[in-house]
């Protein structure tokens, strides 16, 4: 079982994939597309965007207003504490993570 929280918000032009027993406060954002900004003389709106997957693993714990970009890989079993940005990393596992973008904050084990 997996519990979303209230106004959770999609931008899902690729895969997001949440594991199982996972809590989600509210006012999370998933975002997996970046738009592409490379080329300085055309309108970043013309230069399309970039895709990549989003997966949160299991028996997370995720806080309200959390922020997760694309390319970020959660590892099972670790808290993201209240605010924090996940950008594209793979976050380790029995790890509780705070700050923006997030870092480490201490383990769980």
């Amino acid at each position: 079982k997996t519990e979303i929280g209230p106004c959770i918000y999609f931008v899902c032009a690729d895969v997001i994939k949440i594991g199982y027993y996972t809590i989600n406060g509210g006012y999370i954002s998933f975002h997996s597309q970046i738009h592409n900004f490379d080329r300085l003389y055309m309108p970043i709106r013309l230069q399309g965007v970039s895709y990549k997957w989003i997966h949160i693993g299991n028996n997370r714990l995720i806080g309200i207003k959390v922020t997760i970009l694309d390319g970020a890989r959660n590892v099972d079993i670790s808290i993201i504490i209240t605010g924090p940005i996940l950008n594209e990393a793979i976050y380790d596992g029995y790890t509780v993570y705070d700050g923006m973008p997030a870092c480490k904050l201490k383990l769980l084990v």
